[in-house]
C-alpha cells in the first residue's frame, strides 16, 4: 500500500540522516491516514498518494529507490537537499509523474528519465549531471512545458532535440558545456536560455520562423559568430 511505501521512505531517510531531519521526521507511523502527514498530498478521496514535497528537508545520501511503488504519484519535489549519486532507474518507472524537481542537490551521472512520458515540469538545475542528452531528452519531452537543466556538466549537441516536444515553452540549459550550433527552431518557445556554454556557429533567421512567441532569449557567453538576424525583434 501507499502507506507502507511511505513508511519505507521514512525509515530510509532517517537511516541516512540520523542527526538532522526534515518534515518526514514528523510522520507518525501509528496514524493510519497518511494524507495528514506533512509534505504528502492525496487524491480528493484520500485513497491514494499523488504528491511528495520534501524540499529543504536536510536529506542526504542517495535517492530513494522505490518511488515507483506509489503508482499514482504525479508530483515529486526533493529540491534543496544534499542528495547524491545517480538517478536510479526506478524513477523512470513513475509513469504518471508530471512534476519532478530535484534541483539544488549534488546528483551526478547521466540523464535517463526515458519512461516519464507524462512529465510536464522538470527541474534538475544546480547538480552535477553529466553526459549528453541528444538521444535521451526527446524520449521524455512529449508533454514537457518547462525544462530546467541549468548549472550542470552536460555536454554534446542540442540542435534539433526540441522537434518532438510539442508543448515545450520554457527552456533553461544555461551554465553547462553544450557545443555545436543551435539549429532547432525556437519560435514556439516563450523563454530560452543557453548562456555560459560553448555553442558556436551563426544564428540563422530560420530559428525564429513561424508565429514566434519568444519573449526571453539569452545566448550570452558562447562562441557565436556572424550577424544576428533582425527578425527576432519583430
Amino acid at each position: 500500500s501507499d502507506r507502507e511505501v511511505l513508511i519505507e521512505l521514512k525509515v530510509y531517510l532517517e537511516s541516512h540522516n540520523p542527526t538532522n531531519g526534515g518534515m518526514y521526521t514528523a510522520w507518525k507511523t501509528k496514524e493510519q491516514d497518511v494524507c495528514q502527514w506533512p509534505g504528502i498530498t492525496c487524491t480528493p478521496q484520500r485513497s491514494r498518494v499523488i504528491g511528495i514535497h520534501l524540499s529543504e528537508s536536510l536529506i542526504a545520501g542517495g535517492l530513494f529507490g522505490n518511488f515507483s511503488a506509489l503508482t499514482q504519484l504525479t508530483y515529486l519535489d526533493l529540491s534543496r537537499n544534499t542528495i547524491e549519486g545517480s538517478i536510479p532507474y526506478d524513477l523512470s518507472r513513475c509513469q504518471k509523474l508530471k512534476h519532478l524537481n530535484l534541483s539544488h542537490n549534488i546528483i551526478e551521472g547521466e540523464l535517463n528519465l526515458t519512461g516519464l512520458s507524462n512529465l510536464e515540469v522538470l527541474d534538475l538545475s544546480v547538480n552535477r549531471i553529466a553526459g549528453t542528452i541528444h538521444s535521451s531528452f526527446p524520449l521524455f519531452c512529449n508533454s514537457l512545458v518547462v525544462a530546467n537543466l541549468s548549472t550542470n556538466k552536460l555536454t554534446g549537441r542540442i540542435d534539433n532535440i526540441f522537434s518532438g516536444c510539442r508543448y515545450l515553452k520554457y527552456v533553461d540549459f544555461s551554465t553547462n558545456r553544450f557545443s555545436g550550433e543551435i539549429g532547432a527552431r525556437l519560435g514556439k518557445l516563450v523563454e530560452f536560455s543557453v548562456s555560459e556554454n560553448v555553442l558556436s556557429g551563426n544564428i540563422s533567421a530560420s530559428v525564429f520562423r513561424g508565429n514566434c512567441t519568444l519573449r526571453v532569449l539569452d545566448l550570452s557567453e558562447n562562441g557565436f559568430g556572424g550577424e544576428f538576424p533582425g527578425q527576432v525583434s519583430d
